[in-house]
């Protein structure tokens, strides 16, 4: 694991939706994705990257790993409404009781991406 934290968070980031998706794949325990997670940073120069990691994440109905990494991502300030809304899908996937509050009161996410897939 240690070779696969050192490419996805230092060597290679723009990858961590495809080496998570496999990851996922393989049934790594969540203790160890979020591990990875917790030094992942969104790369800058890809505005899609949290769109794709995500999506990987979602493909597998497997969202809620990454509660706790967005949550410090958006407790860090951050404003984008991709990650918002990934954040948003966490919680409505979970059921979480934030969900309710976090969509009525969240000014950032993408109502419509919480819209479609509430509905799918």
């Amino acid at each position: 694991m240690q070779f696969i934290e050192a490419f996805v968070q230092k060597k290679a980031p723009q990858t961590a939706p495809i080496v998570f998706g496999v990851l996922l794949d393989f049934n790594i325990s969540e203790e160890q994705i979020q591990k990875l997670l917790s030094g992942l940073r969104i790369p800058q120069d890809d505005p899609d990257w949290i769109v794709r990691l995500t999506e990987s994440f979602e493909k597998r109905t497997h969202l809620y790993p990454l509660r706790t990494w967005l949550e410090n991502i958006v407790n860090d300030g951050n404003t984008d409404s991709k990650v918002h809304a990934s954040l948003a899908k966490v919680y409505v996937d979970s059921n979480s009781s934030n969900a309710k509050y976090f969509l009525e009161t969240n000014q950032y996410y993408d109502s419509l991406i919480i819209g479609k897939f509430c509905e799918s």
